[in-house]
């Protein structure tokens, strides 16, 4: 079992420091989310979040996941290295939580209500329904229980 560790330790730890960045990622946006506001994190907080957990990443990186002993400019070009590709997914990150954070979950322009149906609890008022739909499913009910279905063929005929 030593053995099997020894043989995949950077495998190993590199897993362990990634879920360790994310969770710290995940924290950070929360913290950035409670102090700042929903619209900040998700702009300035994202991008120094991400900042922080490439920081953190580089660092556990270097020191437990590849053992780096470099200094001086050898040092300085494989932190340049790290944070070039990371960069990229901080840009994606970031354009992501811009784009769809702000758009789809706070920037609803319509009044909404809640209407608790338990079946969708795992979706948010914005999928479920509209302030005006209550009136509106009354009087559709209202439609449908009034009129009369006929067979007709293969299928029924209404009429109001």
């Amino acid at each position: 079992m030593i053995n099997w560790l020894k043989k995949h330790w950077e495998v190993i730890s590199y897993l362990i420091f990634g879920v360790l960045t994310t969770l710290l990622n995940i924290v950070l946006y929360a913290l950035f989310n409670r102090l700042f506001g929903y619209t900040a994190a998700n702009s300035w907080g994202n991008v120094l979040d991400n900042i922080l957990c490439i920081l953190f990443a580089y660092a556990t990186n270097r020191a437990f996941v590849f053992r780096s002993k470099t200094r001086g400019r050898a040092m300085a070009k494989e932190f340049g290295a790290f944070v070039t590709c990371r960069l990229g997914t901080m840009l994606l990150d970031t354009a992501i939580m811009l784009v769809l954070g702000n758009l789809l979950a706070a920037q609803v322009s319509v009044p909404m209500a809640d209407v608790g149906l338990p079946q969708l609890a795992m979706h948010s008022a914005v999928e479920t329904a509209g302030a005006q739909d209550a009136s509106w499913l009354k009087t559709a009910c209202a439609a449908w229980y009034s009129a009369r279905l006929s067979p007709k063929g293969e299928g029924w005929v209404f009429r109001p």
